[in-house]
């Protein structure tokens, strides 16, 4: 059985694109906050995380950025560069 023709092209568009657009970075202070970890392995489920006291935090550039788990921040320690968007 062939492939559709119209499969292949479509495949090649999501690669090349991605799924879903990223969202915006919310300000600093908001509410809630976007894991960062998170956004840069584009893994939707856990992107948005409350502003709590004991939600996992690190500081970096004198911005504190929030995240889903202990893992998330601990990844994020280790190399902040990588995941802090350019703005």
């Amino acid at each position: 059985m062939k492939t559709p023709f119209f499969i292949l092209p479509v495949l090649t568009l999501f690669l090349i694109v991605g799924c879903a657009p990223l969202p915006p970075v919310p300000p600093a202070g908001a509410p809630v906050q976007q894991c960062l970890v998170c956004r840069y392995k584009r893994d939707f489920s856990c992107l948005e995380v409350a502003t709590t006291p004991g939600t996992p935090n690190a500081q970096h550039a004198g911005r504190t950025y929030w995240f889903c788990s202990p893992r998330c921040c601990t990844e994020f320690k280790k190399s902040p560069a990588q995941f802090v968007p350019n703005r």
